[in-house]
């Protein structure tokens, strides 16, 4: 039997300014995604381009 999807993922608390929630949840609906796959796309994208930057 395979891991499922719930093991391979890791839950954490993030305190943030509501100001800052607020314009993420506007841009996740803008984009069609929900709060959690916005943030996870935004960092993904950030990684990204580090990796860009540092070759």
């Amino acid at each position: 039997m395979g891991i499922s999807i719930q093991n391979r993922r890791s839950q954490f608390s993030l305190r943030i300014p509501v100001e800052l929630k607020g314009e993420l949840k506007t841009r996740a609906a803008e984009n069609g995604r929900s709060l959690n796959a916005e943030l996870l796309f935004r960092l993904r994208q950030s990684l990204k381009e580090k990796r860009n930057d540092q070759q």
